[in-house]
């Protein structure tokens, strides 16, 4: 009986295994009055719901111009959890979200962008800056 070779490349099986759906804890940094010492649970946005985001982003264009009003709020309340790992923000509370300080979403919104492997580039396409 022959002995099958351990390529390293991944079965389907093996692939949906994998527990890739993680949280990181981001402790938000001295200069944001009110959250200095604050700490979150942001985690990896599944494949399926960062689809919905970039499609959400795809229809803010306006002919050649962006809107990009929403989109930091938006991907912080994908991205922001409870410790039990359920989402914190439903998409009817994102207004809400947005009524907080810019500059504590603005620190989210990269922390998310890293944990999700969304370059600054990206960030320049998604939010016009």
């Amino acid at each position: 009986m022959s002995e099958m070779k351990d390529t390293g490349i991944l079965t389907k099986d093996a692939l949906l295994a994998i527990d890739d759906i993680y949280m990181e804890e981001v402790s938000f940094p001295d200069g944001i009055p009110g959250w200095t010492g604050k700490k979150a649970l942001l985690r990896v946005i599944p494949g399926r719901q960062r689809d919905q985001f970039e499609n959400w982003c795809v229809q803010q264009r306006h002919g050649k111009k962006f809107d990009s009003r929403g989109v930091k709020v938006r991907l912080v309340a994908m991205a922001l959890v409870n410790p039990d790992g359920s989402q914190m923000f439903k998409e009817t509370e994102v207004d809400a979200l947005n009524a907080k300080s810019g500059a504590a979403i603005s620190f989210l919104f990269k922390e998310a962008q890293r944990i999700n492997g969304m370059d600054t580039k990206g960030e320049e396409d998604l939010t016009g800056e």
